[in-house]
């Protein structure tokens, strides 16, 4: 099954219901803290957001949205995309030691100096969702005890 298919086999709740149904406390303590590193950040620059709380701003507001869109999603469709997301990620890590950039003396990044990716981190979202879908296959009462 194709993940647009399983996007539209059903019925979607309203907009206005999949915002309400995010864990909003969760959401709001993120932010907090991220609000937090860029209190830090301004601090140690002196007073100033250049060149560190500037950057880190943007960069939270962009994620931000990027993980209440990821929430606004269904979770078939994450299970769906478990495994193509994993097999991006294991690519991209075989590709650092061959085409990886050096950054303070590791080999840890792709791209170019404007733009990289560290697929390691990647790799930690990839994980997470194999090991949902592989639990989410497992019998309820194997979940609730899982010495048996």
């Amino acid at each position: 099954m194709s993940p647009r298919s399983i996007l539209t086999s059903r019925q979607h709740p309203t907009f206005s219901a999949q915002l309400s149904a995010l864990p909003w406390p969760l959401f709001i303590v993120a932010t907090m803290i991220s609000g937090f590193g860029i209190v830090a950040l301004y601090s140690v620059a002196g007073g100033h957001f250049a060149p560190w709380a500037e950057r880190h701003a943007v960069r939270m507001g962009l994620c931000l949205v990027f993980v209440v869109g990821m929430g606004l999603m269904p979770v078939r469709f994450w299970l769906a995309m478990a495994s193509p997301i994993y097999a991006i990620a294991v690519a991209l890590l075989v590709l650092v030691p061959i085409a990886g950039t050096t950054t303070m003396g590791a080999k840890r990044w792709l791209g170019t100096a404007s733009l990289a990716i560290q697929p390691s981190e990647l790799m930690k979202l990839a994980v997470i969702l194999v090991l949902a879908r592989l639990f989410h296959k497992v019998d309820p009462a194997r979940r609730s005890n899982p010495l048996t």
